[in-house]
């Protein structure tokens, strides 16, 4: 009995052709986004190789885009109490709650939306991070690791007034759009209704809402807070990655406290 074997064919598509198609696209997407895009298609080219139907992926010689460094951009102290005031009193108060624990934890947005009651720990003052919510879907934190964000006694007043407006017991989220009164499917909507009309009203240079996060970080440092803690309260792999983000602002820490000793070395008799 004769037995089909079916031959490889060779690929339809030309390396040079995926190279249009990304010159193309990075005029209107990021070079993170695009090189999001190419994680499935190295894949749906590989299995068709594992499959026998194609000889060759054209994505062989594709190369992910270099994602330049972007330094943090956060607010000063002053900026962050004004914007909290503006929205204070002038938005709903859900969303003024939702900025200030922004600001005062330093997490990511996709974070804060997944939070749910169960996940505060009243008597330890801290909140359980172990989801994310993107494009309305629940996933893993960036990093795959659950951690304990320690609450300052400001964010636990936070999560007090949020009470009025979402508590349930167990799995009921804790942020909810004040207008319609269920969780947010993303942080898209929020930054355009409240954080940059905010933003917009008092002068403040445009920025992501994203940069609270930066804020609570560059805020700490400066305070003195030691690296280490601030790391493992913004979910960091490790504290080199706290340290080559926001370096500057380490150094700047450190420099008022060793002017400090030497002045006091050099001062007078």
């Amino acid at each position: 009995m004769d037995t089909c074997v079916r031959q490889p064919s060779s690929c339809p598509y030309k390396p040079s052709e995926i190279r249009e198609i990304i010159c193309e696209r990075v005029k209107t997407v990021s070079a993170r986004t695009i090189n999001n895009d190419l994680i499935p298609l190295r894949a749906l080219f590989r299995t068709a190789i594992e499959e026998g139907l194609l000889d060759r992926s054209p994505m062989m010689p594709i190369h992910n885009l270099k994602i330049p460094d972007h330094l943090p951009d956060p607010f000063t102290r002053e900026e962050m109490e004004a914007i909290l005031t503006h929205l204070k009193t002038n938005a709903p108060e859900q969303a003024w709650n939702w900025y200030e624990f922004a600001f005062g934890t330093g997490m990511r947005p996709s974070e804060q939306i997944a939070l749910l009651w169960e996940d505060i720990d009243w008597v330890g003052n801290s909140v359980r991070v172990k989801r994310a919510r993107v494009r309305a879907q629940l996933k893993p934190t960036k990093t795959y690791q659950v951690r304990d964000v320690l609450l300052s006694d400001r964010m636990m007043e936070v999560l007090k007034r949020q009470k009025a407006h979402s508590f349930e017991e167990g799995r009921a989220p804790i942020f909810l759009n004040p207008m319609t009164g269920r969780a947010w499917p993303d942080v898209q909507e929020q930054r355009k209704t409240y954080f940059q009309p905010a933003l917009k009203a008092l002068g403040i240079r445009k920025r992501h809402a994203y940069c609270t996060r930066a804020t609570f970080a560059t805020t700490a440092l400066m305070g003195g807070v030691n690296p280490s803690y601030i790391a493992r309260q913004l979910g960091h792999k490790n504290a080199a990655v706290t340290h080559k983000h926001y370096a500057r602002w380490i150094d700047g820490s450190d420099s008022r406290k060793e002017a400090r000793r030497v002045s006091r070395l050099f001062g007078r008799a």
